[in-house]
């Protein structure tokens, strides 16, 4: 006779919708791990000073974990920030990652193309978004402007959302 609790582990009925929209971001961002083999990101928000202090204490603890990787994922969503502070997520990216993979559900705006940049490869959807400047946005979903930004040998653009 087996132990159903060992075949299907129990996770804990959340008794707060806090509670519950964390367990499933949780178990969203582990499931990206293991379709990326990876160590899974998620970075929402601007890029501001403090930001870089913060990725780097959850990229260290997540070094310290048994079964961390050489690869990281990033689901990334910004309206930019400061280039200092991205500097210092890149740096700390690349000190504990040799393969970075950037995945862009909606836009990645200013320092935040700048952070893309510094990854192998790059996800998108076909709405999702690079680069704010004056004169607009610049969608990365045509040849055109992928190729300006010189991203598109590494970007691999989809008509519908990620799925693994």
């Amino acid at each position: 006779m087996s132990d159903r609790a060992t075949e299907f582990p129990v996770t804990p009925m959340p008794t707060t919708a806090n509670e519950f929209i964390e367990q499933q971001l949780s178990e969203r961002l582990a499931a990206l791990g293991v379709a990326f083999d990876s160590d899974p990101l998620c970075i929402f928000g601007v890029l501001f000073s403090g930001v870089d202090d913060l990725i780097r204490t959850v990229i260290e603890d997540m070094q310290q974990q048994d079964g961390s990787h050489n690869r990281l994922a990033v689901i990334l969503t910004t309206d930019g920030g400061y280039i200092e502070p991205v500097q210092r997520i890149v740096d700390t990216i690349r000190h504990h990652y040799d393969y970075v993979s950037f995945i862009i559900p909606n836009y990645a705006f200013s320092a935040g193309t700048i952070l893309v940049m510094s990854g192998n490869e790059i996800y998108m959807i076909k709405s999702s978004k690079f680069c704010k400047s004056l004169h607009g946005e610049v969608g990365v979903h045509t040849a055109v402007s992928a190729t300006s930004l010189g991203a598109w040998s590494r970007c691999h653009c989809r008509s519908s959302p990620i799925s693994r």
